[in-house]
């Protein structure tokens, strides 16, 4: 019996809804920052760290667009703009 390499396929499905709320279009909960600065980051850091892998990474329209506003500065996430007031500012329901 001959010696066959294993061909695996790594196929990755980035996908997180719509964030936005419908009135106001901000966005109201951090899972797509969250993500995109831990799990996003890091999975694209490990294929750029080893030599002659190859993978699929599908990626939904929601994330793009979401991804894209942080990346240029135009998302404004009810979260984000908590945690860069001073604590001492926030109020109890905050």
């Amino acid at each position: 019996m001959s010696k066959k390499p294993l061909c695996i396929a790594f196929l990755w499905h980035m996908h997180q809804p719509d964030y936005h709320h419908p009135q106001t279009g901000e966005i109201v909960l951090p899972w797509t920052r969250f993500h995109a600065i831990k799990d996003y980051y890091d999975m694209a850091e490990l294929v750029c760290q080893i030599p002659g892998i190859h993978v699929t990474i599908n990626v939904v329209p929601s994330l793009i667009d979401q991804l894209t506003e942080y990346a240029t500065g135009r998302a404004h996430e009810t979260y984000a703009a908590l945690t860069l007031r001073d604590a001492s500012q926030l109020s109890d329901q905050e």
